[in-house]
């Protein structure tokens, strides 16, 4: 006798949810199966016989880039829609009604988690990503540093794992990082960061933000490195490209404030300090809270260059919790240093000595020499404002020979300015010729710019004839606290 053939058992709300994935994405069983590395006939089997599944269904959704969650909020959306079975048993239990009702509100709810954890989801797992990459940029770059420097740029052109925008990067905040000490450096490696964004695996709408972003940190470097007129050439063409994929990346990835952070620099040195300003207010305004104790302190400077120390000092007093917060020492110091220079200034002695202990005490942790020396100079100009006219000259004496040194020569000028101006206060014309003669080195030292030697000129000739008197030497040394910053200005006699 022929076998009774089982009747078909009717598929189940799962099998259905598979099913209208497939088709959510206009794909035929065949097409589904050889995305999932699957034969047509387990396909079929999935979609219409109950109690299949398990690791056959992960590859089946895996294969149209689906998770099991996805099915599964399918499935129990599904399910919210079927009447209850029976009639409830207990005239306290809901009635079929109130029962559609509660699965109704229940599949409201249910929409809504899922459309929240989306929304989260969509921003948690770019962030994701963003981090990691950026921590395998570190180890990546340490180990491209570490080549030969013929070897880098190789690396970079032939290595796939070091075109990435991480990589890019991370080579910009490295030549940020080493700028202010290793200029030549910070060129390099901010070339190495223009070289990775060219060949970087990204969007050729996106390839333009990256571009640009990296060539505002080569313009810093040679900003730094003294070309000014490279820098702001450089500047003009990031600027451009930077604009030109800002659809592609609109502050998601790469931080426009670290942009106008450095272009702020750039308009600093160009003495365009309105604009300047400005421009950190909107760095401020875009960064994270992290960053704006950097921010502040770069804007207590320019204040201090445009002689408005009240408003430095205002923001200096703003920066102090959140360069407190952030705990970076060499931050800590800048702002430690400047505060007390700033009260100085102001001609608040009291309050900046006792500023002192802690700008000692952090200098020698960090173990700068030069450092060492300015946190001296500061001491010198607290002590001549308490008058200790005898302590102060012992004190700027050290700085002026430790001073004596091509790489310093202009704050060199600056210290023999000021012991200049103690020794006249009490008549001492003599030591004041000495220290005339003894500046002469300074006139060969590379780096003093031509207007301040044309001021230090007049000052020497006056000593050496006995002739420098308190209000000449304090209108040279004002002047040259302001040439400082702006090569254009001229002493008038």
């Amino acid at each position: 006798m022929p076998r009774k053939k089982r009747p078909r058992q009717p598929p189940s709300p799962r099998n259905v949810t598979r099913k209208a994935l497939r088709e959510v994405l206009d794909l035929t069983q065949a097409e589904a199966a050889e995305k999932a590395g699957l034969s047509p006939r387990t396909v079929n089997r999935l979609e219409t016989m109950p109690d299949s599944g398990g690791a056959e269904e992960a590859r089946y959704l895996a294969g149209m880039n689906y998770e099991t969650v996805d099915a599964d909020v399918v499935e129990a959306a599904l399910i919210q829609t079927q009447d209850p079975a029976a009639p409830p048993g207990s005239p306290a239990d809901p009635s079929l009604d109130e029962l559609r009702l509660i699965r109704r509100l229940a599949g409201d709810a249910g929409a809504h988690a899922f459309r929240t954890t989306e929304e989260h989801l969509r921003e948690l797992v770019p962030l994701w990503r963003r981090t990691r990459a950026r921590l395998q940029a570190v180890g990546l770059c340490e180990t491209l540093l570490a080549l030969p420097t013929k070897r880098r740029r190789l690396r970079i052109e032939k290595v796939r794992q070091f075109q990435t925008w991480a990589v890019a990067e991370r080579l910009c905040l490295l030549s940020e990082q080493v700028a202010p000490q290793k200029a030549e450096l910070a060129v390099e490696r901010a070339k190495l960061a223009c070289l990775a964004a060219d060949w970087a695996d990204v969007d050729d709408l996106f390839r333009p933000r990256l571009q640009g972003f990296c060539l505002f940190y080569l313009g810093n470097a040679e900003r730094v490195s003294g070309h000014p007129s490279q820098a702001d050439a450089t500047f003009a063409r990031a600027s451009s490209l930077w604009e030109q994929g800002a659809a592609a990346d609109p502050g998601r990835l790469l931080p426009a404030w670290r942009v106008l952070d450095l272009e702020a620099s750039l308009r600093r040195d160009q003495r365009r300090f309105e604009h300047a300003l400005d421009l950190l207010d909107r760095a401020r305004a875009a960064a994270p809270k992290a960053a704006h104790g950097r921010i502040l302190l770069k804007k207590s400077s320019i204040l201090a260059m445009m002689d408005e120390p009240e408003r430095a000092l205002e923001a200096l007093r703003e920066a102090e919790p959140r360069v407190e917060a952030q705990g970076d020492r060499r931050q800590l110091w800048v702002h430690r240093f400047n505060l007390a220079r700033c009260l100085c200034d102001l001609g608040k002695y009291k309050e900046a000595e006792s500023r002192l202990p802690e700008v000692r005490a952090l200098t020698m942790e960090l173990r700068n020499e030069t450092d060492l020396w300015r946190v001296r100079w500061l001491e010198a100009k607290v002590l001549a404002g308490f008058g200790q006219t005898d302590e102060a000259r012992e004190a700027l004496e050290q700085v002026r020979r430790a001073f004596a040194a091509p790489a310093i020569a202009y704050d060199g000028a600056l210290v023999s300015l000021e012991l200049a101006l103690l020794h006249l206060k009490e008549g001492d014309t003599g030591r004041v010729k000495t220290l005339a003669e003894e500046m002469m080195w300074i006139f060969e030292a590379e780096g003093v710019p031509d207007n301040a030697l044309a001021a230090l000129t007049v000052f020497c000739q006056a000593a050496k004839q006995e002739a420098a008197t308190v209000d000449l030497t304090q209108r040279i040394l004002r002047f040259l606290e302001r040439a400082q910053h702006d090569p254009s200005l001229r002493f008038e006699d």
